[in-house]
């Protein structure tokens, strides 16, 4: 068919729905190809990527997000999407990267930036996640802020601080099973191994 740009955008768009029903990769690539030819614009790129990352096509879905991000460097939405492709593909630090680029332009997303403490924790870089944290205001500050917080304390050494800070934590949120997991090693780092079997009992 002779199609103009604008009816040939419509199609493959079209088609790409219809990939997405059938969860065909193979159309869904093809679609996708034609698409960013005639409309490369976020949108687009986002539905592909998102497609692809839903599929478990995790390097697909990356090599797509590289590309838009080379016409749209500060797009939040493709920045974030890199950042969730890169986590799910344990990638952490290209992970890290990503949301370190999208907090640039959503400074005030204090989840991504949690998000971002607990990758670079992840990581080993514990005085960087320190750093992210701190730039949280202190009205925004969860019992799950302060578990990341004292993780990181944890990783470089200052026991005591992560211990009391995690008290705090298991107080305010019980439920929150990782803390007390986290209270009770470092209870053993600090070799209180009372301490440690007590609270694994709790």
């Amino acid at each position: 068919w002779q199609m103009t740009p604008e009816v040939h955008v419509i199609y493959h768009y079209l088609l790409l729905q219809d990939a997405k029903r059938s969860q065909s990769v193979n159309i869904a690539q093809y679609a996708i190809e034609q698409l960013t030819e005639y409309d490369p614009s976020p949108k687009i790129y986002l539905e592909g990527a998102t497609f692809y990352w839903q599929a478990g096509e995790l390097a697909l879905a990356r090599d797509l997000l590289e590309e838009a991000l080379s016409f749209y460097p500060t797009n939040p939405q493709l920045l974030l999407l890199l950042a969730q492709v890169n986590y799910g593909d344990q990638a952490y630090g290209q992970a890290a990267d990503a949301l370190i680029s999208y907090l640039e332009v959503t400074p005030e997303d204090w989840l991504s930036r949690q998000d971002l403490a607990d990758i670079l924790i992840q990581e080993g870089r514990n005085e960087e996640a320190l750093e992210v944290l701190d730039e949280i205001p202190a009205k925004e500050w969860t019992s799950v802020t302060r578990y990341f917080k004292a993780k990181a304390l944890g990783g470089m050494g200052r026991h005591e601080e992560a211990a009391l800070l995690l008290r705090k934590v298991v107080r305010e949120e019980p439920q929150l099973l990782e803390a007390w997991a986290e209270l009770a090693y470092i209870y053993e780092l600090m070799e209180d191994f009372a301490k440690a079997e007590a609270t694994y009992s709790e």
